[in-house]
């Protein structure tokens, strides 16, 4: 009988582990890449069960698979089900993961034993479905073709143009547009490039800000074409990444009179780490990952590190984020705000999620923006 060498034995050791370790490291970066930078096609599904409706009360419970969430956050969300919509607000009761909230019926009332899914949009449909407010729908020609948006009309000179999350809609503006209406700003609320009414672009990929700035520019210069002068940008999460790479061109942050940022994706590394160490992922693997994804993906780390140039920033900034934000880490809107405190009017709002702050308390972040805006254009 052969007896194998020691040395051979922890060599054969060695390059299992080694591949193995490869395999890992590729596996990762690839759900890296569907998570972050592919583009999003399929809703979100039930999240919650509904256990009992009485007069004005609704009774929730998670799904097997779902943490509470929203459920235990205060404030006001929307609850979507198949051919219904409603709203609930205040906790008024709590027992274990189930939870007693306020309900406010639309219509339908939702049934106990449904499921259905919270929305923290609180709206949906369309700016006169969801307020009564006149809007037209516009296409905007942009560098990889006419793209939809929503045109809401209003006599001032000053324009609010609104950016979106990744993988979410216009309806995301939805909230925020009536405070910015009845300031009687012009609106457009856009589509950009791998929206699902947008002609895809040629990866199919999400570049957080470093392609999709090219669509708010479009939108601008359309704007212009329409009589506007001066533009108020606002972004949601992805979006205010997207603000931001706007704003680093300077034919356009020249004409930029102020920005609203809720939940801003600033920093895409530190947003992966973040995510990452919440799963428990030692940042060393990460590390690794993020280098990997830069090579396999072309993905350019540093052109979505906004919080490396605001130096450059020259424009007055509305920030909302809240500290519970399980997506984009808070700490990187404090970055922000230390680094540019001249510029930066900072709300950490507490307990809310990712761009969540609107929920926590509507009638508070109105009149913030009501203020932000008021004092912008008057300069």
């Amino acid at each position: 009988m052969i007896k194998a060498h020691p040395w051979r034995v922890t060599a054969t050791v060695a390059v299992v582990l080694l591949l193995l370790l490869s395999a890992g490291l590729w596996l990762y970066s690839d759900r890296l890449h569907s998570g972050a930078f592919a583009r999003e096609e399929s809703p979100d599904p039930p999240n919650v069960l509904v256990v009992d409706v009485s007069d004005g009360t609704i009774t929730l419970r998670p799904t097997r698979d779902t943490e509470t969430g929203d459920l235990g956050r205060e404030g006001l969300f929307g609850l979507q089900w198949p051919g219904g919509y409603a709203r609930f607000g205040a906790i008024l009761g709590l027992q274990g993961d189930t939870v007693v909230r306020e309900l406010f019926v639309l219509g339908q009332s939702p049934l106990a034993g449904q499921t259905a899914r919270t929305d923290s949009f609180v709206f949906r449909g369309d700016p006169l479905s969801a307020h009564g407010i006149a809007y037209e729908d516009v296409q905007i020609p942009g560098p990889l073709g006419d793209f939809p948006a929503w045109f809401l009309p209003a006599s001032g000179p000053v324009w609010a143009i609104f950016v979106h999350g990744k993988g979410s809609t216009r309806e995301e503006a939805l909230r925020m547009i009536p405070v910015i209406h009845e300031l009687e700003l012009p609106i457009l609320d856009i589509s950009y490039r791998n929206d699902p009414e947008y002609p895809p672009a040629g990866n199919s990929r999400y570049a957080y800000g470093e392609s999709e700035w090219q669509d708010v520019a479009a939108a601008i210069d359309y704007a212009l074409r329409q009589g506007a002068q001066r533009f108020v940008l606002i972004g949601f999460s992805m979006g205010g990444g997207i603000v931001m790479a706007t704003l680093e061109r300077p034919q356009y942050a020249s004409l930029v009179q102020g920005v609203i940022l809720d939940a801003p994706m600033l920093d895409l590394a530190r947003s992966v780490d973040f995510r990452a160490a919440q799963s428990g992922i030692p940042g060393l693997v990460t590390d690794v990952v993020l280098q990997l994804a830069r090579l396999r993906f072309g993905i350019d780390w540093d052109r979505v590190d906004y919080l490396s140039r605001v130096q450059n920033l020259s424009v007055p900034i509305l920030l909302f984020h809240g500290d519970d934000d399980p997506t984009v880490p808070v700490a990187t809107s404090d970055s922000l705000a230390e680094l540019r405190p001249d510029l930066v009017t900072y709300h950490r709002v507490s307990g809310a999620g990712h761009v969540r702050s609107w929920n926590a308390d509507p009638d508070f972040y109105a009149d913030v923006v009501r203020a932000f805006i008021v004092k912008v254009i008057q300069e």
